[in-house]
């Protein structure tokens, strides 16, 4: 039964969802960077109705008696370029254009083709540094992860405790503001001061906070040879391999005078360091094609509990590139044909790899 109160409901739905239509479209088109081509199709509704009137009914009016040729305009500081559409007629057939025998042969032809027909082109590989880690380890743990993203079982996060991943960013950020020049005792506090206000926004419990200003602390007083910091949480593009691409982010590069140290920090122990072998050699290549002609080496430092340095050995240049784009090939041969097997040979060694999907690819 029409009424006041559910017209006016269906009123305020409508211009929320319009308003929400228009935001959408807003992000769609200011997406290029220098050029946008877009077509209406068949109808002027929906988000042509925005466009249009973006550009003022009057240029729609012009182009419709311009006889065919482009309108060029200044539409609020944007260059519009206005034409219609190229229309062709369809092509008439006669009795005459019925296949005859060497069409048919053709026709043959194109039937063997099709049947023939086999994939092969996998095209390029886009990829994180730990991402490209966690298919050589083990494809249906990076299907899960990456692919599908579906959420890891943790025993910490299990009992109500926070994400471990947390304390990796938490631990992350605050090394990316602590500079190492000052003494131990104004390091400690600098540290103390942002794990409790780090840990709190990232909604670590106070004994996480403490654990973390603790290890980090302990870090920051260690001796450490004289190097200058060239650069933190560097953004590269790497182009690993023929039809490889590896994009990320290094922690940190310094300059230790003979050499270039590439370094990561991982929140976690030493006995992990032997996982992050793939993302080294990504972090090495990127920094060895940036500063051509430069020696360069790696470390990972292991941050929790009893922090360590780890110096990560590295093969020659081109043996990286070779193992890299091995991965790339049989990581765009799993998407190519969507297959994704487990590699460990039983439930034990994913444990060990500190896997989250075991329950999903073993059971219970």
């Amino acid at each position: 039964i029409p009424n006041a109160a559910l017209e006016s409901c269906r009123k305020r739905v409508h211009d929320e969802e319009d308003a929400e239509a228009v935001r959408i479209f807003y992000v769609a088109i200011t997406r290029a960077r220098d050029r946008l081509i877009v077509s209406e199709g068949a109808g002027t509704a929906g988000w042509s109705v925005h466009l249009r009137n973006f550009i003022g009914a009057d240029a729609w009016t012009r182009l419709a008696g311009a006889g065919g040729a482009p309108l060029e305009l200044t539409c609020h500081g944007a260059r519009v370029v206005l034409r219609q559409a190229d229309c062709a007629p369809a092509p008439v057939v006669s009795a005459t254009m019925i296949a005859g025998p060497s069409q048919g042969e053709e026709m043959r032809e194109l039937v063997r083709g099709r049947l023939a027909f086999a994939v092969t082109a996998t095209g390029d590989v886009t990829i994180s540094p730990t991402a490209l880690a966690d298919f050589a380890r083990c494809p249906r743990q990076y299907w899960l992860r990456h692919g599908l993203a579906l959420p890891e079982w943790s025993a910490r996060r299990h009992g109500g405790g926070v994400n471990p991943a947390a304390l990796g960013l938490v631990a992350h950020a605050i090394l990316e503001q602590v500079d190492f020049a000052p003494d131990a005792g104004t390091l400690t506090t600098v540290i103390a001061e942002l794990a409790e206000r780090l840990g709190a926004a990232a909604g670590l419990i106070p004994a996480d906070r403490t654990m973390i200003a603790r290890d980090l602390s302990r870090y920051a007083a260690a001796p450490r040879a004289a190097e200058t910091v060239v650069g933190r949480e560097i953004p590269f593009m790497l182009h690993a391999a023929p039809a490889l691409f590896v994009r990320g982010q290094i922690d940190l590069i310094a300059n230790a005078g003979a050499k270039l140290i590439v370094r990561d920090y991982k929140y976690a122990t030493a006995g992990d360091a032997r996982r992050y072998q793939i993302q080294m050699e990504c972090y090495a290549l990127a920094a060895m094609t940036a500063y051509d002609g430069a020696t360069v080496v790696a470390q990972i430092v292991a941050l929790r509990e009893n922090p360590e340095v780890i110096d990560v050995p590295l093969p020659a240049a081109e043996v990286m590139r070779t193992r890299l784009g091995a991965l790339g090939e049989e990581l765009a041969v799993a998407r190519r044909d969507d297959t994704y097997p487990r590699k460990p040979p039983h439930a034990a060694a994913c444990h060990a790899l500190g896997c989250g999907y075991v329950t999903r690819c073993w059971g219970h």
